[in-house]
């Protein structure tokens, strides 16, 4: 593919100089660089891809993305450099692929629990009402029921949201398979990674925020802030409103609206006189805007009631 179609998809700017320059794949690490490939050089927890520049070079990379170059000798590539690599690697991906998910209705279930849950229960219904689904997420990733092969030699491919190398691939064998709809686990390290930085969903999910992964994210704010950009990737959102976090999630999202679920109080979709059937799950009375009904769920626990509920009210 040539570097000018690569990029003006992409929606990043190039050297028009390199404009004709052809390239076979595109890589991020660089010990999979091979004969006129793009390095895109990523800035990990443990390794700078920029100190890794010669080695790809070596190996055949004729063009490196970077935001920086470490590597005295960059002879024989040539270097385009942008802001931030980890959302250019985001966005050429996406670009390799063709826009996978632009015909595509996507909807993201982020927060600390309930993600899985929420996920296989929107897939559920979805196909149950005779839609073609795909899921992204803990489990590994399906489309139309059938579980997508990962890159078995990549140690990041069991990550609940994939990398964009592996992410993309998989929406593109989604949209190849004709799938109408597609329900992401979207992390806090994908956010914050800008690993979804070229998709936009028509619907994102909160389902809690508790204390976890501070180790990435240093506190409880930046772990919020990771997924509060969510809420500025999105038509709708769908907020547990039990959740303390939830307020100022509602006041910093951008989307142009905002629903809120509960099984505590008022809300625009909420569950009362939730009742527990023992091993046969729990029932209760769901209600919305000029709709109600009796909701029995074949699994047991208070946060299946709250799961299941996120799920209906989508």
């Amino acid at each position: 593919m040539r570097i000018a179609e690569l990029f003006l998809r992409a929606g990043l700017e190039y050297p028009q100089s390199m404009a004709d320059i052809e390239i076979k794949e595109i890589v991020t690490d660089s010990r999979r660089a091979s004969e006129d490939s793009l390095f895109i050089c990523i800035c990990g927890g443990k390794y700078d891809g920029h100190g890794h520049v010669g080695d790809a070079i070596k190996k055949g990379t004729k063009v490196i993305v970077a935001e920086h170059v470490c590597d005295d000798g960059v002879g024989g590539a040539a270097t385009i450099y942008v802001e931030n690599t980890r959302r250019a690697a985001a966005l050429l991906y996406s670009s390799w692929y063709d826009d996978p998910a632009k015909d595509m209705t996507l909807v993201a279930v982020t927060g600390t629990n309930g993600k899985t849950s929420v996920s296989f229960l929107l897939r559920e219904i979805f196909e149950f009402a005779g839609y073609r689904c795909g899921l992204i997420g803990t489990l590994s990733s399906f489309s139309c029921g059938e579980k997508i092969r990962r890159a078995s030699d990549d140690p990041l491919s069991n990550m609940t949201t994939p990398d964009p190398s592996e992410l993309y691939r998989e929406l593109a064998v989604m949209r190849d398979d004709g799938v109408e709809f597609v329900f992401i686990e979207a992390t806090s390290h994908a956010l914050a990674l800008s690993k979804l930085d070229a998709l936009w969903f028509d619907t994102a999910i909160f389902t809690n925020l508790t204390q976890d992964h501070l180790d990435f994210h240093g506190d409880m704010e930046g772990y919020f802030a990771s997924k509060l950009r969510l809420f500025n990737m999105c038509d709708r959102a769908l907020i547990n409103i039990d959740d303390k976090w939830a307020g100022r999630l509602i006041e910093g999202a951008a989307c142009q609206r905002i629903y809120t679920a509960s099984t505590k109080q008022k809300a625009d979709f909420r569950a009362e006189s939730i009742k527990s059937l023992g091993i046969d799950g729990s029932e209760y009375l769901l209600y919305s805007k000029g709709c109600e009904g009796n909701l029995k769920i074949r699994l047991i626990g208070d946060f299946f009631a709250l799961n299941s509920l996120l799920a209906a009210s989508v």
